[in-house]
């Protein structure tokens, strides 16, 4: 983490890379990618931090900045978006879906019609269409299937810790302690075992809007299974069972991914989750 300049030059690139543009009917509604050429506040070499208040930043937040790059303070990037253009754009048929700060952009439905009218708009410097991709889906493996331990502290995690010398970090006290670890995935099904209640610092669902991660009421049935998956690789701990990399963090969780065949590509609520769980 080196600069927020870098988190905006990373975002676009995963914005960017790899999208399909696809044939649609200009009156259908898509979400899309509003971008703006400066947050109200144009004198970006001369922006003074202490003339603004920034309150979604924790003192946390700002001391990992110090200590794994050169920020000290908050910077032009963690300004808000500015609301007038936000006004500007949205109305009673335009829904805001999310509003990113290191973008300076904010996500909308709208029709292909009413995004070709923002190219006059003078405060809007471009648009992206958020494309739809396919996505293969992952088996889960349940504690049924996994028969057999390979050691008493790991049980079937120990070949994959021992593979990339976990182990050895674990043994030197490499454990995860005081780390907070953001995860973005699909959800998870935070009742298992392998969450510990106390380990678990904040979580949100970007695709409902609610504070539950785990499957709800409109979820798939296997919604919260890849994202407890990776988790549990992660940060998991059932004695004699299981032990992730870092299985004495502590979680923020962050479910951003819709579990269908065909679905959208969730950007805008990757984008979200990532400033959400930074700040």
């Amino acid at each position: 983490m080196h600069s927020l300049n870098q988190y905006s030059r990373l975002l676009l690139f995963a914005l960017f890379s790899g999208a399909f543009l696809f044939a649609q009917d200009p009156e259908e509604f898509h979400p899309y990618w509003v971008f703006f050429h400066d947050k109200e506040v144009t004198d970006m070499a001369n922006f003074d931090p202490s003339e603004h208040e920034f309150p979604q930043l924790t003192q946390r937040a700002l001391d990992r900045r110090a200590v794994r790059g050169k920020y000290t303070e908050p910077t032009y990037y963690d300004l808000d978006v500015a609301q007038t253009y936000i006004d500007n754009i949205a109305g009673d048929d335009i829904k805001v879906r999310i509003v990113s700060r290191w973008l300076n952009a904010i996500s909308i439905i709208a029709t292909q019609d009413y995004i070709d009218g923002l190219e006059e708009n003078t405060i809007v410097k471009k648009t992206k269409r958020i494309h739809k991709m396919s996505k293969r889906m992952v088996k889960s493996i349940t504690r049924e299937e996994a028969e057999y331990y390979t050691d008493a502290d790991y049980g079937d995690s120990y070949g994959q810790s021992e593979q990339i010398n976990a182990i050895s970090a674990h043994q030197a006290g490499f454990t995860g302690t005081d780390v907070w670890l953001l995860m973005v995935d699909t959800g998870y099904f935070t009742d298992h075992l392998a969450f510990q209640q106390e380990r678990i610092v904040a979580e949100y669902d970007f695709i409902q809007a609610d504070s539950v991660t785990q499957n709800e009421e409109g979820d798939s049935n296997n919604q919260h299974n890849h994202g407890t998956a990776t988790a549990s690789a992660a940060g998991g701990f059932i004695d004699g069972v299981l032990r992730g990399i870092a299985y004495e963090c502590r979680y923020l969780l962050a479910k951003t991914e819709i579990m269908t065949e065909e679905i959208q590509a969730e950007e805008d609520y990757y984008v979200a989750a990532l400033e959400w769980g930074e700040a």
